[in-house]
């Protein structure tokens, strides 16, 4: 594989992540509007069989500190390629993502609360969105980054939910069949967002609707029972970015995880790095 390889596959990486921090931004011009739950909602408190199953959910996950693992990602569309990694998380403070290919470091993804960057290593050029900005809008945290990346229901600026809090208060629930819908109280202003739970009671699907930007539907499957609780160890999104239709899947090494160890993770130093705009970037996903 030649430097330009590596470095295209780094670049389109970068671009596939970038974006999706984006779309928060985009689509959340306010945290403050309760929008309405999908149809079969029912408004209020939940009945009584729907409260004790979503207790029952909230109680199938655990508080973790420190998250370690490696994983795999895959773009299909709008191009296609595929890139291993390393992932460190200090839960709600950071996420660190270490790109390799043939065990070489060609890039680095990293958000706390103050900037989410993509950088690629190999021409030092680094994309920098300001989190802060996208956490006033939309009141997401790093935490319920986290909890979306690894297959966890959250609530918007709670993080993973849990039974030490009533989750009956946050979300609106609705039937399909023997799945169950939960539309957080607080949500987006122009945004309608819905997670789908199973009858097996295990988190299946993350659905938004966005206006002026589509439909995009996150899938989280292999979910197992890991120190911490309930974790998807595949995660798959499809959508549409920039008039383009895009589908994408992370894989996490479950097996291989590291919970609530002593792993941490610095902020790194791009000062070095030529800083490319966010217009730049919806530039080039377009010519993908």
């Amino acid at each position: 594989m030649t430097t330009n390889h590596i470095t295209t596959a780094c670049r389109r990486l970068g671009y596939m992540l970038m974006t999706a921090v984006l779309i928060m931004a985009a689509v959340s011009c306010s945290s403050n509007r309760n929008t309405s739950a999908p149809t079969a909602a029912v408004s209020g408190k939940a009945p009584a069989m729907r409260v004790d199953r979503l207790t029952q959910i909230a109680g199938m996950y655990s508080p973790w500190t420190s998250f370690y693992a490696p994983f795999s990602m895959k773009l299909d569309r709008p191009t296609r390629f595929s890139i291993s990694g390393r992932a460190t998380m200090e839960y709600g403070r950071n996420i660190h993502m270490s790109l390799r290919i043939l065990g070489m470091e060609v890039g680095v993804v990293y958000i706390d609360s103050d900037s989410a960057f993509v950088a690629d290593k190999f021409h030092r050029y680094v994309v920098a969105v300001p989190f802060s900005e996208i956490s006033r809008r939309t009141s997401l945290t790093i935490a319920d980054l986290q909890s979306l990346m690894l297959g966890r229901m959250f609530y918007p600026g709670k993080g993973a939910i849990d039974a030490a809090g009533d989750p009956t208060v946050l979300f609106s629930p609705a039937a399909e069949g023997d799945n169950l819908l939960l539309t957080p109280r607080r949500t987006p202003h122009g945004a309608t967002w819905y997670f789908t739970v199973d009858k097996l009671d295990a988190l299946s699907k993350l659905s938004v609707e966005a206006d002026g930007y589509g439909d995009t539907t996150v899938t989280f499957g292999d979910v197992i029972r890991t120190v911490a609780g309930n974790a998807a160890a595949r995660i798959d999104a499809n959508g549409t970015l920039a008039s383009k239709n895009f589908a994408a899947s992370i894989d996490w090494n479950l097996g291989r995880a590291e919970w609530n160890g002593s792993r941490t993770v610095s902020k790194p130093d791009f000062s070095s790095y030529k800083h490319i705009s966010t217009a730049a970037l919806f530039k080039a996903l377009k010519n993908l």
